[in-house]
């Protein structure tokens, strides 16, 4: 009875390599667009003053920075032809 018991694997889980690669291989960008402001932001004496990134990677989550760009380049999606 045991001899005909067929075993069946789940397959491998994809590299977190080749999960971001289907994710956004066929999006056609090189980048992510990030706003100059989300990443410092200027007082009038055009000294530097913390901006939204510094509480984001401040918190102490070290994933925290690795989802938010995640996120954000998901969301910024594929160009679109401009005519």
């Amino acid at each position: 009875m045991w001899n005909d018991l067929l075993v069946l694997k789940s397959p491998s889980p994809p590299s977190q390599i080749d999960a971001l690669a289907e994710m956004f291989g066929s999006s056609r960008r090189d980048f992510v667009p990030i706003r100059k402001t989300f990443v410092q932001l200027r007082d009038s004496e055009d000294n530097p003053l913390p901006a939204p990134l510094a509480s984001v990677v401040g918190r102490g989550v070290p994933s925290a920075l690795d989802q938010l760009l995640l996120l954000h380049a998901r969301a910024a999606g594929r160009p679109t032809a401009t005519s």
